[in-house]
């Protein structure tokens, strides 16, 4: 039902076609947790996540992840947008995904340098 739910959104309301063989086996998903099945199903996930008229969010909820686990969700979106055919995903469907993970990096670093600056001056106030 969800696999279901997810390839028509990405056909139909993305216009995404998805390809058999990028679709999952959720049987063996069920019965084995079978890793390379989970990775389909979590690539058609991302896919629509950040394709959808809610990505910036999606992909700002991303960007607040571990550095690591963003670094996989890169690899894993850019993975989809190349096994496809340039019909169906490409890199402008999805935005400079790349680029807007920096820019939402970067922010978040100064915000955090923003912080500290803040800390510091409170506390040379109190000396």
């Amino acid at each position: 039902m969800v696999l279901r739910s997810l390839v028509e959104y990405s056909q139909d309301v993305l216009a995404h076609p998805v390809s058999e063989e990028h679709l999952p086996d959720v049987s063996l998903i069920g019965e084995f947790s079978d890793p390379a099945e989970l990775g389909k199903l979590l690539q058609l996930v991302l896919g629509c996540a950040i394709s959808c008229e809610k990505k910036q969010d999606h992909i700002q909820r991303i960007m607040t992840l571990e550095e690591s686990v963003q670094h996989v969700v890169m690899e894993a979106i850019q993975e989809l947008m190349t096994k496809d055919t340039p019909d169906s995903l490409s890199p402008e469907t999805y935005g400079n995904f790349d680029s807007q993970s920096r820019r939402y990096y970067f922010l978040s670093e100064e915000a955090e340098e923003g912080d500290e600056l803040q800390q510091r001056c409170l506390d040379l106030e109190r000396q």
